[in-house]
């Protein structure tokens, strides 16, 4: 850029975007962190250091999903297309991964928000909510019975990972 530099033009914005800093100065590189950059890539650009900077970038995304959520809350708020639509937790028997999306599924009906499972399994493990399998959250209260790779909720079948069986186990109280 002929008369300012990127990095300066950074600062001059009131609310600046995350940025990926690339050139060929390796000078500017603490300047680049001076401005809470994602990464900073030192030209010749390589495809893996690439790669790596968006990999950055997308997790710094998908925290920003995150809401807390009251520990004394009952419910919550999605965003469905242009309105929002209240959840309670007793209502919500599973929460699905659908790509960039989940959905919240609720008694005869399903619920796309644009989020991640991540971002919902953090927002909900201090309820009745548990996380399975990498792609799918469930309602404790809604387990109507669980063998060893699965559970139901009303009659759908739900894998349940290796991984993730020992937690299940022991938030479901098991009688012993």
């Amino acid at each position: 850029m002929p008369e300012i530099s990127g990095i300066d033009f950074i600062k001059t914005l009131s609310n600046p975007p995350r940025v990926i800093v690339t050139t060929s100065r390796s000078d500017f590189a603490a300047e680049a962190f001076g401005i809470d950059a994602v990464d900073f890539i030192l030209k010749p650009v390589l495809v893996n250091q690439v790669i790596k900077a968006l990999q950055k970038y997308k997790q710094l995304e998908s925290t920003d999903d995150i809401v807390p959520v009251a520990p004394s809350a009952t419910s919550i708020f999605v965003k469905v297309d242009s309105k929002l639509v209240q959840l309670h937790f007793r209502d919500i028997l599973w929460v699905e991964a659908l790509g960039d999306y989940v959905g919240f599924h609720v008694e005869g009906k399903r619920y796309v928000v644009k989020s991640t499972l991540a971002a919902i399994d953090k927002s909900l493990k201090f309820f009745s909510f548990i996380r399975v399998h990498r792609s799918f959250i469930v309602n404790v209260q809604h387990i109507k019975s669980l063998d060893d790779s699965s559970l139901i909720i009303q009659d759908k079948w739900i894998p349940v990972s290796r991984g993730y069986r020992p937690l299940v186990l022991e938030k479901i109280h098991l009688l012993k």
